[in-house]
């Protein structure tokens, strides 16, 4: 697989909600840490890859303003140039994801590091009292998600590449999320449901500092660069 990121005024993303979770979000993370600000967006390549239907995997975008008619395809584009989103098999919901009150998409929160963060959303991610052992076998679903012989899925907290927090919900309606973390480091903090949802990150930055996490990512990235110059060398 190549890395190539846009830069500059280009809204540039990567598509997920298809492939093995870890696999999809193991670039992802990597190319967040490096300090490009990359969406993930859910999609469906039907139907090569996904023959069950259109729309297992979905985005789901917060227009500045409400849409309204052609231009309501502007306000989405925007909106996941901002970051105002979130992805996944369109079975769980992420709604106004904030860090100490600042709302995801509206730009970086400066703090100074070491912080305490107060993380906070609505959340929904709905199962049926029982799992049906026909459900299809898609690797983003939220059924892989339930807790064994409950209705309850973990919310874990993100922070740069490794797991920080997670907390077990029985999330049969909307739920209102908080929980607090202590971060060490300049990072990026997301919410996750696994494997079923994501949300766009929130960048926690100190002194002006570009959000560029983990020196091994930039490594990780170079490695596969070169590894497509190997195995597809010009002639």
């Amino acid at each position: 697989m190549g890395l190539f990121v846009a830069s500059g005024e280009a809204v540039d993303f990567t598509s997920g909600a298809e492939f093995s979770p870890v696999a999809e979000l193991n670039i992802w993370y990597h190319v967040l840490n490096c300090g490009f600000r990359v969406a993930m967006l859910g999609e469906t390549d039907f139907p090569c890859i996904s023959s069950e239907r259109v729309g297992t995997g979905r985005t789901y975008v917060g227009p500045a303003n409400p849409p309204i008619g052609d231009l309501g395809y502007g306000s989405w584009i925007e909106g996941i140039r901002n970051g105002r989103l979130y992805f996944g098999d369109g079975r769980s919901h992420f709604i106004h994801y904030q860090i100490n009150g600042h709302h995801v998409g509206t730009g970086n929160i400066e703090l100074p590091i070491p912080a305490t963060l107060v993380v906070t959303a609505q959340i929904a991610a709905r199962l049926e009292e029982k799992a049906n052992p026909k459900s299809p076998r898609a690797a983003w679903r939220l059924e892989h998600a339930r807790i064994p012989g409950t209705r309850s899925v973990m919310v874990e907290v993100v922070v740069g590449q490794p797991l920080l927090k997670r907390q077990s919900l029985r999330v049969v309606s909307w739920w209102r999320f908080g929980i607090e973390i202590r971060i060490q480091r300049i990072s990026w903090v997301g919410l996750r449901i696994l494997p079923s949802g994501h949300t766009h990150p929130i960048f926690v930055r100190a002194g002006g500092k570009p959000v560029r996490a983990f020196r091994r990512s930039a490594e990780w990235c170079l490695t596969c660069i070169d590894a497509v110059w190997q195995r597809n060398p010009l002639k």
